[in-house]
């Protein structure tokens, strides 16, 4: 994990330089919300293709679907090898309430089609999963440690309280990692009082 947003920017930069178009490193998402379309996509060669639409976002309630190759943005090609993935959200990205227009490709269909979208507040939600795996076992999946996951935890925990949960499962598998004071939170809600829960070491710390 990493220790503040300032951190994550230098490493989103860093991810972008690397990975060109195929990265994936945003601040956003750990962060709890942002202002967008409410899609994850991915560049690779000339196309933007969509991975997942954000449930209850912009895009899934206009009708984009995971698989669709976006080809163009308010009239502008985006499908030259030369743009990249930052280049595509820069101009899909915006203030809450604008609008943007993107020309999809959608297997099955011969022509592009069309989308006005209006940008709004896209949640990010870390944890993935809260139930029950048997009657006195809870499960709880974290995706990552964001800015909301701690009070996530806390709401997840008070759910399967109340279905009388007497062991947890804490399921990080797949976890992208985060903010560590997310995660260092989080391990003082299960361990002893005076518990030692993260040492680092280097050449200007401690």
């Amino acid at each position: 994990p990493v220790k503040s947003t300032k951190q994550l920017e230098i490493g989103q930069k860093l991810c972008l330089r690397l990975y060109d178009g195929e990265a994936k490193c945003t601040v956003e998402s750990l962060k709890g919300s942002f202002s967008g379309i409410g899609v994850s996509f991915t560049k690779q060669n000339d196309t933007a293709r969509i991975i997942s639409v954000i449930k209850g976002g912009p895009s899934e309630k206009v009708g984009l679907l995971a698989g669709d190759r976006i080809v163009n943005v308010d009239g502008k090609d985006i499908t030259a090898k030369e743009i990249t993935a930052e280049d595509c959200m820069k101009l899909m990205k915006g203030k809450k309430g604008t609008k943007v227009k993107l020309g999809i490709q959608r297997m099955g269909e011969k022509k592009p089609l069309y989308y006005t979208i209006t940008r709004g507040d896209i949640p990010v939600h870390s944890i993935e999963a809260t139930y029950m795996l048997t009657p006195e076992t809870g499960y709880v999946k974290i995706k990552s440690f964001s800015e909301t996951t701690y009070p996530e935890l806390l709401v997840a925990l008070a759910e399967l309280n109340q279905k009388g949960f007497k062991n947890l499962v804490i399921d990080l598998r797949d976890n992208t990692g985060g903010i560590m004071q997310t995660a260092i939170q989080m391990a003082n809600i299960f361990l002893p009082k005076n518990r030692l829960i993260l040492y680092t070491e280097g050449r200007k710390f401690p």
